[in-house]
């Protein structure tokens, strides 16, 4: 979604992030169906201590920070409209995905 944020807005069209989150994944969501099983205790151990998984949870931590600075800088001389979708946007992508690597981040104990 950051990627998607940061293109789109490039191109201009500013309400790419709403519409995936609000149109789109309630879509796919509804097709796709529901995942009725969790992964065991030793399978969830095994995945936390993956490289990829850290590597994801690390690595966004400067993303965000990125992301919101190139948020302020992009946001100089935008029209109102313009701005309250940006603003929307980023609140999005970082609100959300935020949230869920704080909570992981919040499991570890180093």
């Amino acid at each position: 979604m950051p990627i998607l944020l940061v293109v789109s807005h490039q191109f201009g069209f500013w309400y790419a992030i709403p519409m995936f989150v609000f149109v789109l994944v309630p879509i796919l969501d509804h097709f796709l169906g529901d995942y009725l099983t969790n992964p065991s205790p030793r399978e969830l151990d095994e995945l936390q201590s993956t490289s990829f998984f850290n590597a994801i949870l690390f690595l966004y931590v400067p993303l965000q920070f990125g992301l919101l600075i190139w948020a302020c800088l992009t946001s100089v001389g935008l029209t109102w409209p313009s701005l309250l979708v940006l603003a929307l946007s980023v609140g999005i992508v970082t609100g959300g995905i935020g949230i869920t690597v704080a909570h992981e981040l919040g499991h570890r104990r180093a």
